[in-house]
């Protein structure tokens, strides 16, 4: 995963793609030393992509929800969580119809707001 803007600054782009080789040269030569996947993986960095697994139930993932689909969440779990609204609303649009950030809800639950609540329901819209 590469920041945009990382990506949009050339010398900072060459400098994170040498950094990530080396990383990744590093990760691969523990493997091979019989090292765990899941130890070797402390030497990547918190940027590398990864899958997880995760359960909760429906109260649950409206409190997620109302975190992450905040402004203020950051960029990348932000973007997830929006993902994971959208799909939530077109298998359960019942439960989850007026699910989305704290501030669409019921006013903003950061304690500061950021004065611009996201209009987060376009993006949930079938296309005509």
């Amino acid at each position: 995963v590469v920041p945009e803007t990382i990506k949009n600054n050339e010398s900072a782009y060459l400098l994170y793609l040498n950094a990530i080789a080396e990383m990744q040269e590093a990760y691969n030569a523990l493997v091979k030393t019989g090292i765990p996947k899941e130890d070797a993986r402390f030497i990547t960095p918190q940027g590398m992509c990864t899958e997880i697994v995760m359960t909760m139930n429906a109260r649950e993932l409206r409190h997620f929800f109302s975190l992450r689909c905040c402004n203020r969440a950051q960029w990348e779990i932000r973007a997830v969580a929006d993902e994971m609204l959208r799909i939530c609303k077109e298998k359960c649009p019942v439960i989850f119809e007026n699910a989305g950030p704290g501030c669409v809800q019921r006013g903003c639950t950061e304690g500061r707001p950021c004065g611009n609540p996201r209009k987060w329901e376009p993006l949930f819209q079938k296309a005509d």
